[in-house]
């Protein structure tokens, strides 16, 4: 029973490698440069997309101080000054109106952010750790060689977390 075994560990080892063999041939000229093409749009779109982030951070900043503003006001209101009133529901409104826009443009970036994760994914799939010809390394544009020399490593894509971000909320 033994023997059976240890045959069966050592056939299920050498289809492992088979298996490992084949996913490290190395990448066609075509692959490659579609590897390359992901480089370039994963440095592209991570560095917009942080930019897109902490922009988005200093609006909900300002979104959440004016959220404060009003509800302050709200819980103090001016007595008998119909035109405070009217100016205070004024902002009020413009301010819901600037929350919506604002939850509209984070799941805009959420979702950008996840499509871009998706093509890293696909990426460290096909293309991370692979061979290739150094060939058809020199047929590509010296932009895409250069990112297939420098390739992730230094590339941060931007992560929200849904749980620990919520949005403002539109009522001051």
């Amino acid at each position: 029973m033994t023997t059976r075994w240890m045959i069966g560990l050592a056939a299920s080892g050498l289809m492992g490698l088979n298996v490992a063999m084949a996913d490290s041939e190395p990448l066609s000229r075509e692959s490659l440069a579609r590897c390359a093409s992901q480089v370039q749009t994963l440095r592209d779109e991570s560095t917009r997309l942080t930019r897109e982030s902490t922009a988005l951070d200093r609006r909900r900043e300002g979104i959440e101080e004016r959220s404060a503003q009003l509800r302050l006001e709200r819980e103090n209101p001016v007595q008998d000054d119909l035109e405070a009133g009217l100016d205070f529901r004024q902002r009020q409104i413009e301010h819901k109106a600037q929350t919506v826009a604002f939850n509209a443009d984070i799941q805009t970036l959420r979702d950008q952010i996840t499509a871009l994760n998706a093509l890293k994914f696909d990426y460290e799939q096909r293309c991370a750790k692979r061979a290739y010809r150094r060939a058809d390394l020199e047929s590509l544009s010296s932009e895409d060689q250069s990112a297939m020399r420098e390739g992730l490593g230094d590339v941060k894509v931007p992560y929200i977390d849904p749980a620990s971000t919520p949005p403002p909320q539109s009522q001051p």
